[in-house]
């Protein structure tokens, strides 16, 4: 049996009477797709595969953490754009496209997006996407936000207990 196929069965196993399972992945549209970026995609997308072959009903949720900042400027964004470290910091979504023959995307974000989703439909994967920049400024995340800070001790703590370096 496939190691999708064992995981898709957990699942069922857990939560027998879903209408729909949803398998989720997700990153930051930081800089041109690589093959970390699928893999990320890849082992949702089989337990959905898998789940359907069971002839349930299942789908891919794709999220996109646009609203994560800029930590550092690609080479090949450096290659063509000396000014753009003044970003750093920024959300993705708010550094603009630094590629000039790409009208069509505003931002970073939309650029790399767009990369991506490109490659993506090769592949013939469909997704649900959804984008955090909309979550986050929508204040959906506030109250989860403003809990996950008055936890920060418990959560630390349930970290370190399972790190496994100093």
């Amino acid at each position: 049996m496939h190691w999708s196929e064992e995981l898709a069965l957990k699942v069922i196993e857990r939560n027998p009477n879903k209408e729909e399972y949803v398998c989720a992945a997700g990153i930051s549209p930081s800089g041109s797709i690589h093959i970390g970026n699928f893999r990320d995609i890849a082992t949702s997308y089989f337990v959905v595969k898998a789940l359907r072959k069971m002839g349930k009903k299942a789908r891919l949720l794709f999220s996109w953490d646009e609203f994560d900042r800029m930590r550092k400027v690609p080479a090949n964004v450096a290659a063509v754009r000396d000014d753009f470290e003044q970003h750093i910091g920024k959300p993705y979504t708010d550094v603009p496209n630094p590629f000039v023959e790409d009208t069509v995307n505003a931002t970073y974000a939309e650029h790399f997006e767009a990369e991506f989703c490109e490659s993506i439909k090769r592949f013939g994967i469909e997704m649900d996407y959804r984008h955090q920049t909309e979550m986050y400024r929508s204040g959906k995340y506030a109250e989860h936000v403003i809990h996950a800070l008055r936890e920060r001790g418990r959560i630390f703590d349930i970290l370190d207990r399972h790190r496994t370096q100093e």
